[in-house]
């Protein structure tokens, strides 16, 4: 008898109704599930829950506001088939040759260690509200033996060593380690998805740096990528979110399969894994909003009743 085909799902996380980005998901040859409508915060339980109740050998995971083809996957699937975790890369947006692996280990530390903190705080005396997710720190500070700890860690974005589109050019192997996933065709198989499961930080974000810093630095195990599963990220701009066809707090999540559908009423119901109930949603702007598991700088910009009157 021959070898059983090996069963794969790629994973999409869908704040956006992107057409483009959904036409291009579509063409790949693989089977298919839409996190539609949810925050990283609120999708981590059902992500881990669709992992657990589903038994395919390998899961992929990417975000939707990309332009794709097939061969990152083929590119990577042999390598994650010896065991390992792979992962695509993209530019971290459209104006920038910075792409989203990283050479070298992570920089992080302790959120009450960042360099900011001390102005932070001085900040709140001004700004209670605005700061008040500073409040969610817990305290005493989780001791670095325990699991608490990784998720109590701040990625400094301007410290880590990103590797440019030219770095990647010019490398002389095709595979290279990376100590980045960023959910750009990253997979892994089933057993490293529960061992590993997805997470974010106390304040709701950074799920693949989560993830980057328990295997990879952690626990020391290697994540790969190839030089030519490059693919198109549709961020404009490192410093905003792509907000084109936004849902999240404009609709309910759902949790679907098949292909991707812009329109929410045209999702048939027998690919609906899980959806929420209207009749309990209420609609909320995301980008106004500050819940109590999050640092939302968009919402300190737009939704504070305080006026900030200093002058940097």
């Amino acid at each position: 008898m021959g070898e059983r085909e090996k069963s794969e799902i790629l994973m999409i996380l869908q704040p956006r109704a992107i057409p483009e980005a959904i036409d291009s998901l579509n063409k790949l040859d693989i089977e298919k599930v839409w996190f539609r409508g949810f925050d990283e915060y609120n999708v981590v339980q059902r992500i881990n829950q669709f992992i657990e109740e589903t038994n395919y050998d390998y899961y992929w995971i990417i975000a939707d506001d990309v332009v794709v083809d097939g061969k990152p996957i083929e590119l990577l699937r042999p390598l994650m088939y010896e065991g390992d975790v792979v992962t695509g890369y993209c530019r971290m947006a459209m104006d920038t040759e910075i792409t989203n692996v990283c050479a070298e280990p992570l920089v992080y530390q302790p959120y009450h260690e960042w360099d900011k903190w001390e102005f932070f705080n001085k900040l709140k005396l001004h700004s209670p509200k605005k700061y008040a997710w500073m409040d969610g720190l817990p305290s005493p500070h989780p001791p670095k033996n325990s699991s608490e700890w990784w998720s109590y860690l701040w990625y400094d974005f301007d410290k880590c060593s990103f590797l440019t589109m030219e770095d990647i050019e010019n490398k002389s192997e095709s595979v290279f380690q990376t100590y980045l996933t960023g959910w750009a065709f990253t997979g892994a198989s089933r057993d490293i998805w529960v061992k590993y499961p997805f997470e974010v930080t106390l304040f709701g974000g950074q799920s693949d740096v989560q993830f980057s810093l328990r295997y990879a630095h952690r626990d020391s195990k290697k994540i790969y990528s190839h030089k030519d599963a490059y693919f198109t990220h549709l961020k404009n701009s490192v410093t905003e979110v792509l907000t084109k066809e936004w849902l999240v707090g404009v609709e309910p999540p759902m949790i679907y399969r098949g292909e991707g559908i812009r329109l929410r009423e045209q999702i048939s119901e027998q690919n609906i894994v899980w959806n929420e109930n209207e009749v309990n949603f209420s609609p909320y702007d995301k980008f106004t909003t500050i819940f109590p598991y999050e640092y939302n700088i968009y919402a300190d910009e737009h939704n504070m009743e305080e006026d900030d009157d200093f002058d940097f």
